[in-house]
């Protein structure tokens, strides 16, 4: 070869790095439509770029990298030696012997529901068991997580099967409680029977999914833990109550919102039977001679260096090549999750083609690497995104809505308005055949988008605030609870982050709102896993949503609507949203005013137990020395836990 001409380096796949730009713009320019070829101009230099720079100058990365989530799903248990596993169980058995406290989806009040953290935090303050919720992620992971739908805890749609479970790694909690930390995720049922050996913990098995519950019984005997179940919930659980070695215990009670209340929780514990289940356990410790201890934050997770999957593989599954051997959206998961930095470069290096599920995949990739890394968003990136948001399939639509949301792009403002102004039909009937419903589950999914994107660019722009009010009075109707109004709830939660305070009176409407549209719900003629007993309870996730937006948007006139709900409710009020007023004394006690301890000392005397039950939680949480003292005069049993 003559002196000066480089050799070309060869990837593992075989293919020519520095050759490659050229090959696949190349391509791309015969095959896309105008916009995307003036794109693919435009990323030749940033494929050489990541070529040039790799290792050795065209060479493969690294075979190590540290992904920003280590994926210890299928890691067997801490070994446990057999002097140990005899302390456990004896352990076990003096829990059952005795009052047996179990926290419903752990210490909920400490920390976010479901986490190792309120498992932790549980154990730690002194209870004895844990009430946990199980699904099964698209790879068949066994995760604890109770909702339907993903919406309310994560920043994400959907349901738990629709997820992979190195996908679900990469969505945070919306707002994490207590002692939850920020890199906190989903945990594993691995993991939570980890924690559950560890502190011996009485486990209530509530299993939301058909199907599993032979694998759930596998996961317990292997662990050595059929002793510590002490209650399974009837439904999907056929498999686990054949189970002879299972002993359940009786209930007392489920004190709901009682918990910090002592007339109710000493009359619960005078009720026969062997448990009682509540979401703080403190005051019923304490009413036990058990006084709880303070639990601590876990130390931060760290992820540590791994054998990374190659790029090449993560990139032909990605784009769907026949060659591919994991689903593209596992490999879009893994491509953000140990190459999070470059993947945007890595991807914009092939532009999208024309196919509709490869563009929605990659608009997911570009939107969780902004998350993760706010830096990955170039000028390439917005670009293509904003072309994504113009697509003609409402699912890549929908994907770019939500990544132009987490990259916070300002300008897809107007693209993401005209969304909610193009209003679907769903928005005035229930469908009834399934074509149409799967049409309105991709026309609520996109609305939903948009309006959850105009929340996280935080522009409080007249017309998208205008877009946003018309949506939550027209959203999205639907037989599945996880999409009916979904698009509306994310208007709602919106106009909350915008602090709208021109959506007020309409944020009113919705919640007070008893809409015949819903009557289906409740005839023989709705096609619904369970029938509420009011129609309006089918909006509950947006009357809920739009409860808290009036405590973020936090005006004079917000305050005195939310103090309004705390009167007592008529009685067609009270049918039409029975927990409006545990709504409104939590959105009150979040609220930024300057009298807020005002507010609180009077939710401390409010005649509803489940309003002074937030006040107690809100002193705790947040103590001040006014609402310290206000807390010892009207609630002097709580005292003792102030930090």
């Amino acid at each position: 070869m003559a002196a000066g001409k480089k050799t070309p380096h060869r990837h593992a796949s075989g293919t020519i790095a520095l050759s490659a730009p050229v090959r696949i713009c190349g391509h791309l320019w015969m095959l896309s439509p105008s916009p995307l070829r003036v794109l693919s101009v435009s990323v030749v230099g940033i494929l050489f770029a990541l070529c040039a720079t790799a290792d050795g100058e065209g060479q493969p990365a690294a075979a190590e990298a540290t992904p920003l989530f280590n994926v210890e799903a299928a890691a067997p248990l801490p070994p446990e030696t057999a002097a140990e596993a005899a302390a456990r169980h004896a352990k076990v058995a003096k829990r059952r012997a005795g009052t047996a406290v179990i926290c419903h989806r752990g210490a909920m009040e400490m920390a976010t529901q479901n986490t190792l953290s309120a498992y932790r935090a549980a154990m730690e303050a002194g209870a004895d068991g844990l009430e946990i919720d199980f699904r099964r992620t698209r790879d068949g992971i066994l995760v604890m997580f109770h909702d339907e739908g993903v919406d309310g805890l994560l920043d994400a749609f959907g349901r738990i099967p629709d997820f992979y479970h190195e996908e679900l790694l990469l969505h945070r909690h919306n707002s994490p409680q207590g002692l939850t930390a920020p890199e906190e995720r989903v945990p594993t049922f691995r993991a939570t029977l980890a924690l559950a050996r560890q502190h011996a913990a009485l486990l209530h098995l509530d299993i939301k999914e058909p199907g599993i519950d032979a694998e759930v019984l596998r996961a317990l005997r292997d662990a050595d833990m059929l002793d510590h179940v002490v209650s399974i919930n009837h439904y999907n659980s056929e498999t686990i109550r054949q189970e002879a070695r299972i002993r359940p215990l009786p209930y007392k009670k489920g004190l709901d919102d009682g918990d910090c209340d002592p007339e109710p929780v000493r009359a619960a514990l005078e009720l026969p039977g062997q448990m009682v289940m509540l979401d703080d356990p403190r005051l019923t410790l304490t009413e036990l001679g058990r006084p709880a201890s303070p639990p601590k934050p876990a130390p931060p997770a760290r992820a540590v260096p791994v054998a990374a999957p190659p790029v090449d593989e993560l990139l032909n599954a990605l784009f769907e090549q026949p060659s591919a051997t994991l689903p593209p959206r596992l490999a879009a998961a893994r491509l953000v999750n140990y190459y999070c930095v470059k993947a945007p470069g890595i991807v914009l290096a092939r532009v999208p083609p024309l196919r509709a599920s490869v563009k929605a995949n990659i608009a997911w990739t570009l939107g969780m690497a902004a998350r993760h890394h706010p830096g990955t968003v170039t000028a390439e990136v917005r670009s293509t995104l904003l072309l994504l948001l113009d697509d003609a399939d409402p699912a890549v639509r929908a994907e770019a809505a939500w990544a132009v949301g987490r990259a916070k792009i300002h300008q897809a403002v107007p693209r993401l308005v005209a969304i909610l102004d193009a209003e679907p039909a769903c928005a005035r009937r229930f469908a009834t055949t399934p074509a149409d419903r799967a049409d309105d589950i991709k026309a609520i999914r996109l609305r939903a988008a948009a309006a959850w994107a105009l929340g996280q660019i935080g522009q409080p722009k007249p017309e998208a605030v205008a877009a946003l009010r018309r949506c939550i009075e027209h959203r999205g109707l639907h037989f599945d609870i996880a999409y009916h109004a979904l698009d509306g709830a994310m208007a709602a939660r919106a106009l909350g982050e915008l602090k709208a305070a021109s959506a007020v009176p309409a944020l009113v409407r919705v919640i007070q709102r008893d809409d015949p549209l819903l009557e289906p719900v409740v005839s023989k003629r709705a096609d619904v896993p369970f029938r509420p007993t009011h129609r309006s309870w089918w909006d509950f996730r947006l009357k809920m949503e739009a409860t808290a937006a009036l405590g973020a948007i936090g005006t004079a006139e917000a305050r005195r609507t939310l103090e309004a709900f705390l009167a007592p409710p008529e009685a067609k009020a009270q049918a039409v949203w029975p927990s409006l007023q545990r709504d409104a004394a939590e959105a009150l006690c979040g609220m930024k005013a300057e009298d807020s301890h005002r507010i609180v000392t009077g939710l401390l005397a409010h005649p509803q137990m489940a309003v002074r039950r937030v006040a107690i939680l809100a002193c705790l949480r947040s103590p001040t020395p006014a609402r310290a003292a206000a807390l010892k005069a009207t609630a002097p049993w709580a005292t003792p836990w102030l930090p």
